[in-house]
């Protein structure tokens, strides 16, 4: 069984863009660095 997580915030570490939408998933726009970490 999956768990849906409901997090406060979401940063990228490369400086991207982190939306959460309303249907629980998260865009991701703007810089497009090579690797990137993101914290949930």
């Amino acid at each position: 069984m999956d768990t849906i997580l409901n997090p406060n915030r979401v940063v990228s570490l490369g400086h991207a863009t982190l939306r959460l939408l309303g249907d629980t998933s998260i865009l991701v726009t703007g810089k497009n660095p090579e690797a990137d970490t993101y914290v949930v």
